[in-house]
């Protein structure tokens, strides 16, 4: 498995994401002390070791698997720049210039697209299979109660519960609103 660097904001989100699915409280402003960037997929996993209820895998998953995986999941995408786009200019810190791989929450796969949420975005993303597959990075996180969830055969065309679903839409939509807020707030430099 690799340690892949993640941005401060797809820390917080994943942490979020992994308390709004086991059903535990959220408390970042513990969580930014104690942990301090640059953060990373371990980052995410020794927190979910020292947090008693949250339960999170990660693991190397080759893109032929992806379709197979419990939903949702948490993979990783490849730095903009490594797919030819440019960095966003909302990165950590500017300055740096360690590049930093994306988590997005991975919903439903069928057979053409995957349907996916971006920490940064509220609304649900989709890309082309082909396309999915040169961002891939090769990582995922696994959440526990999502592999307990039922999901529809085949593999190609897993969903999500209703109610699970519905759960991440309110969590992704109030985490939207919060970074939105912790932006205002704070400069990325304060974070460090």
């Amino acid at each position: 498995m690799l340690d892949l660097p993640i941005t401060s904001i797809d820390f917080i989100w994943a942490y979020s994401i992994a308390c709004q699915t086991h059903g535990v409280q959220l408390v970042t402003n513990t969580v930014l002390r104690k942990y301090r960037p640059p953060y990373s997929l371990g980052s995410i996993t020794a927190l979910a070791a020292e947090q008693s209820g949250l339960n999170i895998c990660q693991s190397v998953v080759p893109y032929g698997r992806l379709a197979s995986l419990p939903l949702p999941c948490l993979a990783t995408l490849l730095p903009e720049t490594d797919v030819g786009g440019s960095e966003p200019a909302d990165r950590d810190d500017p300055g740096n210039p360690q590049r930093t791989y994306r988590l997005v929450l991975l919903q439903r796969v069928d057979d053409r697209y995957f349907y996916f949420v971006e920490a940064r975005r509220s609304d649900s993303t989709t890309l082309r299979r082909e396309d999915f597959r040169r961002r891939f990075a090769g990582e995922v996180l696994l959440f526990r109660a999502a592999m307990e969830e039922p999901h529809a055969a085949g593999g190609h065309d897993q969903m999500m519960s209703e109610s699970f679903a519905a759960a991440l839409r309110s969590a992704t939509s109030r985490g939207a609103m919060w970074f939105r807020g912790l932006r205002a707030r704070v400069r990325p430099a304060n974070l460090h």
